[in-house]
């Protein structure tokens, strides 16, 4: 269930009755999320350099390579430097969150 589906139910939950609810299995789910603090197109564009020549010519040929069009370089990118870069922002934006996590997982 992806975060916009658990959302929704969440919300439809919250409406019913409380006889409703207790005829239902669903239960309302608590959900954390943390987004990126930067733009992953942003991040693409500064590693699209790293990847093949043809898949490079291909973006480049469609625009793609470009801060704009980094969207879906971003998909296609799974080398070394890009992953670490997203796996570093992951973790400087859960330290940033840090009292919303130990206060989720507590909880």
């Amino acid at each position: 269930m992806d975060i916009e589906r658990l959302q929704r139910v969440n919300e439809t939950l919250s409406m019913l009755p409380e006889e409703a609810l207790a005829k239902t299995p669903l239960r309302r789910i608590e959900l954390l999320a943390i987004v990126p603090s930067e733009r992953l197109d942003d991040i693409a564009a500064r590693h699209t350099h790293n990847l093949p020549g043809p898949v490079r010519n291909l973006l480049g040929g469609i625009g793609a390579t470009e801060r704009r069009g980094a969207a879906l370089a971003s998909y296609l990118l799974f080398e070394g430097g890009y992953t670490r870069e997203l796996m570093a922002l992951g973790q400087r934006d859960t330290y940033a969150r840090r009292a919303d996590v130990l206060e989720f997982f507590e909880a």
